[in-house]
């Protein structure tokens, strides 16, 4: 017989484990933020969030400068724009002896930026970049959460308006205000007695990675087209904020060993490093956005990976599924369904439901509403839509008028499956979706 080694022991008895069975809350709550990390780590590893992190290190070589330079140009109205290169080493510090020559060349970069010069094409190239940027890193997220429905150009503009012009400001604002208080007279005399001065040493010493967290915190609520829950969003920061911590503290490490690879790249051993550094620090983020998404949508996680779509029946089943939600909702007066309720009632992704909705949608069989009470809503009469041509529209149904576009049909195929939707359409007759949400509530 075949032995598991350790690792394999441990995850084959986490997701066999029944989590009632464990002898205290605190262990099971272990156990649970375990699966949510394994899942999580999971999916980095095979999904798209390895591709996406990839994609963001090429955006981010084209993109820091200008966004630096904007920052700065932003920083500098308000009087803290000497903050920025000391953040960015900060940021950088992972990169070891590399760190300040990589600074320094950025902010060398941003120096030289001279709007005047650049004139109207180059400056609206330089916004350009800065946009694709932050686009990139909602895709990213959305991806994340499994959304695929991205918000619409006024909303971009002025969320990634607010990212660029108020952010830094936050950013290092809080920044300012730690070292001047840490600075402070009072607070230097309450740090000589014990115990505020350890407490103080403490503060300090966590304070870094208080800002990566709550720096976190604010990517994963604001910038996923969804809501997210402050719990999820910090859950997932303070995951993602130790990995990040932990693998710059290894990396720094591998830096300071890398003689042999100085040799090899010389001057672009920098470079490389910082590339590396880059793709490892947008892996972190998308994957504690993961972490964040399983911990408000719990029922997704599982031991194996979550199937990429539905088969035709499922698709017929959830668009039917959705449409009587939909409509028993309207009938009785009650909230719109959104796409997340719709989502959570269903236990079902949202790339997957996307699909099956936007086909609804296209056929006029519901509208989606925004304003006070955002959902979806009937978009015909409830009374004159048939449980037909909801299936169709649900599996994608068109029949093409192109003759040299339809696949060719075998004759004892084609009649078969004529059979089949002729039995259909006799077992569903002209019944409604009213008539059917009012016999399942009769019953």
């Amino acid at each position: 017989m075949k032995q598991l080694n350790p690792g394999s022991r441990f995850t084959q008895w986490l997701w066999t484990v029944q989590i009632q069975d464990l002898p205290s809350r605190k262990m099971a709550w272990m156990v649970r933020i375990a699966r949510v990390i394994h899942a999580g780590m999971r999916d980095a590893s095979i999904g798209q969030i390895n591709l996406r992190a990839m994609s963001l290190v090429y955006t981010s070589l084209l993109s820091i400068v200008p966004l630096l330079a904007f920052s700065f140009s932003v920083l500098k109205g308000f009087g803290v724009h000497n903050q920025l290169e000391p953040v960015l080493q900060r940021t950088l510090e992972p990169l070891g002896p590399r760190a300040d020559e990589v600074t320094q060349n950025i902010m060398d970069f941003v120096d030289n930026i001279q709007v005047g010069i650049l004139g109207s094409v180059g400056l609206l190239l330089l916004v350009y970049v800065v946009y694709s940027l932050l686009q990139k890193i909602e895709a990213a997220l959305n991806e994340s959460w499994n959304i695929r429905r991205q918000r619409g150009m006024a909303e971009k503009f002025s969320n990634y308006l607010s990212v660029v012009l108020v952010g830094p400001v936050l950013v290092f604002s809080a920044v300012g205000v730690t070292a001047t208080f840490s600075s402070h007279t009072l607070v230097q005399r309450i740090s000589e007695v014990e115990p505020f001065g350890t407490l103080m040493v403490w503060f300090s010493t966590l304070m870094p990675y208080l800002l990566v967290v709550a720096a976190f915190t604010f990517i994963y609520v604001f910038v996923p087209n969804t809501r997210v829950k402050l719990k999820a969003a910090l859950t997932g920061a303070v995951i993602a904020g130790l990995a990040w911590q932990t693998t710059g503290w290894a990396f720094a490490q591998v830096i300071a060993t890398s003689a042999r690879y100085t040799a090899i790249y010389s001057g672009f051993a920098g470079l490389l490093f910082f590339i590396i550094w880059l793709y490892l620090s947008w892996l972190i983020l998308l994957f504690g956005g993961k972490i964040a998404f399983y911990i408000q949508n719990p029922q997704f996680v599982t031991r194996l990976p979550p199937a990429t779509g539905a088969t035709h029946r499922e698709k017929e089943e959830l668009g039917l599924a959705v449409m009587y939600l939909i409509a028993r909702s309207y009938l009785r007066g009650e909230r719109p369904w959104t796409f997340e309720t719709l989502c959570r009632e269903l236990h079902v992704r949202g790339d997957v439901l996307e699909s099956v909705v936007d086909r609804l949608e296209m056929a006029g069989l519901i509208i989606s509403t925004e304003g006070y009470q955002p959902g979806f809503l009937p978009g015909q009469d409830l009374a004159r839509m048939r449980l037909q041509k909801i299936l169709d529209a649900s599996r994608g149904y068109q029949q093409s008028d192109d003759p040299e576009a339809q696949m060719r049909s075998l004759k004892p195929v084609g009649g078969l499956m004529n059979s089949l939707e002729g039995a259909m359409r006799d077992q569903l007759g002209q019944k409604t979706l009213r008539d059917f949400v009012e016999e399942t509530e009769d019953s």
